[in-house]
């Protein structure tokens, strides 16, 4: 009697890989994916994080923008809503986690032969990255608006400065880290305000004339995080640009500077707080200082092209 061979089992045939497919692959491992990091992001999942959102997300009812500083339209029909503190925290942590998820997925893409599992669950991280990017976006507009009317003496400026100070919303929301433990308008509101000063500094030198925006007033209503060092230039290029350039600042202004820096070659750079014991004034009141002499060297830099023209959140 014949024996009939045992049939072989036979595996699945994978899909084969399309150049779309690697395309695709290729396009995303060409991306840079940045998140600000935090250690909880390893041991986190989908499903807790969605258990963390809070009831109340946000702390009023949306509302239209309404009109800024000398009757200036505001962007007409944005609907926006303020978040609540627990809302942007909430909001800040699942765009980072996502971009962090997206990020380790794409490590484990193959660009010859990438799996479609996978590429399917990167393309879903950026979207949920994207989405808690837009609400916080959408949630902040009314601030750089404000601002904006603030800074402009016409329709035309302010159109241009909300343009700008859009750009600029977009990049703090990409670094703020939300575990420093400040809310995010603070430090927006200080880029934004940063950045259109400086703009109109430009603006105005190119019409011939002094600034028309009283720094003082912009100083003044800086609120700043708690950060004793951030500084932003080093030693040798503040005595070059104080070297050249001294006439640009005021004698409050300089011995800060001086001081914070040790450019007297004694000892070390001396703190906000002892700044202000020696000028019989308030600490605040010296880091505002400060801030507005560091703007003026960043002005002198920039018109010799010793730094970026960019504003680095």
């Amino acid at each position: 009697m014949l024996k009939m061979p045992t049939p072989t089992a036979v595996e699945p045939r994978k899909p084969p890989v399309t150049s779309g497919l690697r395309h695709e692959a290729e396009e995303l491992l060409k991306r840079e994916i940045a998140y600000v990091h935090s250690r909880s992001f390893e041991r986190l999942t989908v499903r807790q994080l969605d258990s963390e959102r809070p009831t109340e997300m946000y702390s009023e009812s949306p509302s239209l923008i309404g009109s800024g500083q000398g009757g200036l339209q505001l962007t007409v029909g944005v609907n926006v809503q303020l978040l609540s503190p627990e809302g942007e925290a909430y909001l800040f942590r699942r765009m980072n986690y996502f971009l962090f998820r997206a990020n380790t997925l794409r490590a484990k893409l193959d660009s010859k032969r990438p799996s479609q599992r996978t590429l399917d669950q990167l393309k879903l991280a950026l979207k949920e990255a994207q989405a808690a990017r837009g609400e916080l976006v959408q949630s902040n507009v009314r601030l750089v608006a404000g601002l904006a009317g603030k800074f402009s003496g016409n329709a035309s400026d302010y159109e241009e400065l909300v343009s700008e100070g859009n750009l600029i919303l977009l990049k703090a929301i990409d670094k703020f880290d939300i575990d420093r433990g400040f809310r995010f308008s603070t430090y927006a509101t200080h880029a934004v305000q940063r950045h259109f000063f400086r703009v109109i500094q430009r603006r105005h030198r190119r019409k011939g004339k002094e600034t028309a925006v009283p720094s003082d007033v912009l100083a003044d209503s800086l609120l700043q995080p708690e950060v004793e060092n951030e500084i932003g230039f080093d030693e040798g290029a503040v005595k070059e640009l104080l070297r050249q350039f001294s006439g640009r600042l005021d004698e409050r202004e300089s011995q800060i500077i001086q001081g914070r820096y040790n450019l007297g070659g004694e000892g070390k750079g001396k703190t906000l707080k002892c700044l202000a014991s020696e000028m019989g004034l308030s600490k605040e009141r010296v880091r505002q200082l400060q801030h507005r002499a560091l703007e003026k060297l960043r002005e002198v830099a920039a018109e010799l092209n010793l730094v970026p023209e960019e504003l680095e959140v």
